[in-house]
């Protein structure tokens, strides 16, 4: 909840009632929490952390997610450009249908490896970069 909020042209500062956002990215939210005592009972105990909440599932279930980015041009007018009109527009707010329901997945291409790369890559051909 926020109390006070001032800003300035070089910074922004928020003043907190009783909530506060934790927001340290993967590793550095689990850990923070961790170190703050809510967490696995074990890890905190074993650790000699107190044990404020004992929630097993903090740091847990990281996982990374390789992902490329590939960028195309068309001389085709795409969606912007040509689906981009008030009765598209339309459809979409009352039915929830047409091209504007796009989310532009459909254009992306996902890849699970569940093999370890190493068992994929021949070594004596991979540069050692």
């Amino acid at each position: 909840v926020i109390v006070k909020r001032t800003s300035s042209l070089d910074k922004e500062e928020f003043i907190k009632g009783k909530e506060v956002i934790l927001s340290a990215g993967t590793v550095g939210s689990a850990q923070i929490l961790l170190l703050s005592g809510i967490g696995p009972r074990e890890e905190l105990q074993k650790h000699q952390i107190p044990v404020i909440v004992d929630l097993p599932g903090v740091g847990k279930n990281l996982q990374d997610h390789i992902m490329t980015i590939l960028v195309y041009q068309s001389k085709i007018p795409t969606l912007s450009t040509r689906d981009l009109t008030p009765e598209n527009l339309q459809k979409w707010a009352t039915q929830g249908k047409g091209p504007l329901t796009s989310t532009g997945s459909e254009s992306l291409g996902c890849s699970h490896c569940y093999r370890e790369l190493s068992v994929l890559l021949d070594k004596t051909q991979a540069p050692d970069i």
